[in-house]
């Protein structure tokens, strides 16, 4: 439905708020009332319209004071009648009041019937841990009314018979959950305009040089649909045939794509071709299980497309089947966001994670990675691995001589020679202090030592910065059955001990 359209550009507006300002967290003062943070009449006109769409009543409390700040589509029977009459106002009060005793309590939903058989809800909105203001939604029934009952109601109160009963012939009949999912709505909106308000206030607090800039932005921004337009993210609103058919896409969608909304609108282009070709199937996938589950609301993989220009971004894409009164599917709404950058900083990030810092080759903690990967491999086909431990001879001697400095300088110089000399297959890391440790997919024992001889001749005749010459002793393991890992390790760190014992600079 529009308004679930409506909340979300509300949510993107408070994203892009928070974007230019740089603000991480709200610092606002728990001082401000309800309506220092919210444009009470953006919200009225937005519940205006909701009682118009849904034919359901609003109620919007200001949780201190307990003035009623909004109230739109009350019910005939309820404002001319129960609440209209001093003979029954009463009883509204007392309901009202136990709805607020409930929220006070901690529910998050309270509903109740009162004595005229009329059902209300409310819902707290909460900002930040602190209870502002009340929702108040309902003047509806359960279940179909027992017009006997209030025919006597009518007597009772002095009401005008006919005129209370046809008043009650308009009062909508709806679940228990729908009223829920109504309240939750209304909450919804209410709290992202409180955020919304609260981050504004912070944003002219820090940059006043912006105020009239930003007011002007809300003015021209009456149409909830420009926010979502001036954004850079996108939303699709699809057909849920097997044509797919785009019904409408914000005008953001240039920014993303490089082609225009005409261009979509009109059939001249399909979303679906500029999903990158390897994650089209997955994309593909997921969205029929997700029909098939039923779901309402759901979440792709995140997916790469190819734009105009032939860049590939990365996307964020969140989807909600939008279903009609009746419950049918109406159309399905797409919320795309560019992540490209978040997934190139996730990138960096893992890198990071993997590189020791000194050297920048592979750590210790990647090379236990790949040292399980290799040996599932051999466990499944017999792949051949070995592994070879290398330590610089004498390095302590190099500390002591010439400092940490220079010793730093050789290990990074000694990692550069293992990284241009090893082949694209095979992983060289730093496996602690002077010691690395290249694994070798594909490669026998007997390969091994061939290769860790080609490596001592480099090593041995590369001129280091400051010392010269620097040796290194070979300890060379492989894969075998009924042997573990660490059982792979211990047996090149003995060989490597060998190398040492007998000498240096040797292959064990």
């Amino acid at each position: 439905m529009d308004l679930q359209e409506e909340l979300k550009r509300l949510r993107k507006e408070n994203e892009r708020l928070k974007s230019l300002l740089k603000i991480q967290e709200s610092q606002m003062s728990s001082q401000n009332s309800v309506e220092d943070l919210i444009d009470i009449e953006k919200l009225s006109d937005i519940f205006e319209k909701f009682s118009k769409l849904t034919g359901y009543t609003t109620g919007f409390v200001d949780q201190k004071s307990r003035d009623v700040l909004i109230s739109t589509g009350w019910s005939d029977i309820c404002k001319i009648y129960h609440r209209g009459s001093e003979s029954s106002e009463h009883i509204c009060k007392e309901s009202n009041a136990e709805l607020t005793k409930n929220l006070k309590e901690g529910k998050l939903v309270s509903m109740k019937e009162c004595q005229h058989g009329m059902v209300d809800g409310a819902t707290p909105v909460i900002i930040d841990g602190e209870h502002l203001a009340d929702i108040f939604s309902g003047q509806v029934l359960f279940a179909p009314p027992d017009i006997e009952k209030f025919k006597k109601s009518a007597e009772e109160f002095g009401y005008d018979r006919d005129g209370y009963l046809d008043a009650l012939k308009k009062v909508k009949i709806v679940s228990k959950e729908k009223l829920r999912e109504v309240l939750e709505f209304l909450a919804a909106i209410s709290t992202l305009l409180v955020e919304m308000g609260k981050d504004k206030k912070e944003y002219l607090k820090l940059n006043v040089s912006l105020e009239q800039k930003v007011k002007e932005r809300l003015r021209e921004t009456n149409s909830l649909l420009s926010l979502f337009d001036e954004s850079d993210n996108v939303l699709f609103k699809w057909s849920c045939d097997d044509v797919r058919r785009t019904l409408f896409v914000s005008k953001s969608v240039e920014k993303l794509l490089g082609y225009t909304k005409e261009a979509f609108e009109n059939a001249e282009l399909d979303y679906s071709d500029f999903i990158y070709q390897e994650d089209k199937e997955l994309f593909v996938e997921e969205m029929q299980k997700a029909r098939n589950d039923r779901k309402n609301f759901f979440s792709y993989t995140p997916y790469r497309v190819r734009t105009k220009s032939g860049k590939i971004k990365w996307i964020l894409h969140n989807s909600v089947l939008v279903k009609d009164d009746e419950g049918a599917v109406s159309h399905l709404l797409g919320y795309l966001s560019d992540i490209t950058e978040l997934k190139e900083y996730e990138k960096r990030l893992e890198l990071l994670s993997q590189t020791d810092q000194l050297t920048q080759i592979k750590n210790r903690l990647y090379l236990d990675e790949v040292l399980h990967q290799q040996y599932a491999r051999f466990i499944r086909s017999k792949e051949d691995c070995s592994i070879i431990l290398i330590d610089i001879d004498f390095f302590k001697r190099v500390n002591d001589e010439h400092g940490h400095i220079v010793g730093d300088k050789v290990l990074i110089e000694f990692a550069n020679i293992l990284r241009e000399n090893i082949r694209e297959s095979d992983v060289v890391g730093r496996w602690g202090g002077e010691e690395f440790l290249i694994i070798l997919p594909h490669t026998s024992c007997y390969q091994a030592k061939a290769f860790a001889a080609k490596l001592r001749e480099v090593i041995s005749s590369y001129d280091f910065t400051k010392v010269a010459q620097v040796t290194a002793s070979f300890g060379i393991a492989s894969f075998c059955e009924n042997k573990t890992i660490t059982d792979i390790l211990n047996e090149a760190d003995e060989a490597l001990y060998r190398s040492k014992e007998n000498g240096r600079n040797q292959i064990n």
